[in-house]
């Protein structure tokens, strides 16, 4: 028997690629999230369709609390689980309550590929490194990376581990969406973010959308806005292109090919810019943001050439 734990509505996604990848047929699911997001149950009830089982454990408490969550997970031994967010004390609380033979990760996002993140320096303080202990917690990311069999990755660069599979889910896409849609209509869409996490100043995000709102009316073609799955609120600047769908950004920008011939897409350094591989990206950039961001447009500058810059 297999075990996906997930803790995105992205890893949701991958996960079905790597079940038609490696023909797997017995699986449970184990999705560690909010189920009042509707991006989260609209995926939890795809991947839910073939497995054996599935359940969620609601991440929105503390920490302290989780084990109680735990308690729900019936079946405690399994031949293999694959899991992505190694950083997770969730995960890794998980982890520790189970016994398994083989253990699997597969790709997250830029956190994978990013030498600065997480995924690769361990940012725990003490009171986080407490807590764990007593929690009985008996992972981390190295124990994790070590004990990894094997990484699926949609990534053709440097992981977590040398041992990666590519899975080339993303050129399928885009194969698929070459359909000579030659109808002249462009779209510019807009992929939003958690601005709390990425501007030097919360209190700057009108600023940050003025400016922007100034650059769009200048742009031929229809504009839409993308909220981010974890900060749904309405950007007034953009209440007339706000858009809101159960489906992530790649099921959406398959959706969007077979109705524009030109899609520009213009991202706070998403990692679905790399996830597609896309031509015409604008990464959004300038003094506006924290150090944290800026370090990350940096890792992905490689990738795009192409920048919008705000500045205060």
């Amino acid at each position: 028997m297999n075990l996906f734990i997930c803790n995105t509505t992205f890893q949701m996604y991958f996960l079905l690629k790597i079940i038609e990848y490696k023909k797997i047929k017995n699986y449970d699911i184990i999705f560690i999230g909010n189920k009042n997001n509707e991006k989260n149950i609209h995926y939890f009830k795809k991947v839910s369709e073939s497995a054996n089982k599935s359940i969620i454990l609601n991440c929105d408490i503390k920490t302290i609390l989780f084990p109680f969550e735990i308690n729900k997970i019936e079946c405690l031994n399994y031949d293999s689980i694959y899991l992505s967010s190694i950083d997770s004390i969730y995960t890794q609380l998980i982890l520790s309550k189970l016994k398994f033979n083989n253990l699997y990760t597969f790709d997250d996002g830029t956190a994978n590929i990013n030498p600065q993140s997480s995924y690769y320096i361990d940012n725990r303080n003490v009171r986080m490194r407490t807590v764990s202990f007593l929690l009985r917690n008996r992972y981390n990311i190295k124990k994790i990376k070590k004990l990894s069999n094997t990484h699926y990755s949609i990534y053709n660069k440097k992981n977590i581990i040398d041992s990666v599979v590519n899975i080339d889910l993303f050129n399928k896409i885009n194969n698929n969406n070459n359909n000579n849609n030659n109808n002249g209509k462009v779209c510019n869409l807009i992929l939003g973010s958690v601005y709390a996490a990425i501007l030097s100043d919360p209190n700057m995000k009108n600023i940050l959308f003025d400016k922007l709102k100034d650059r769009f009316k200048k742009l031929n073609g229809d504009t839409i806005y993308l909220p981010h799955p974890r900060d749904l609120e309405i950007i007034k600047q953009f209440k007339n292109e706000y858009i809101r769908t159960d489906l992530i950004f790649e099921d959406f920008y398959s959706q969007l090919s077979e109705k524009y011939e030109v899609i520009n897409i213009f991202s706070f350094s998403s990692s679905s810019i790399l996830n597609l591989d896309l031509k015409a990206c604008y990464i959004i950039t300038g003094n506006i943001f924290n150090q944290t961001y800026l370090n990350l447009v940096k890792s992905i500058s490689t990738h795009s050439s192409n920048f919008i810059e705000i500045h205060i």
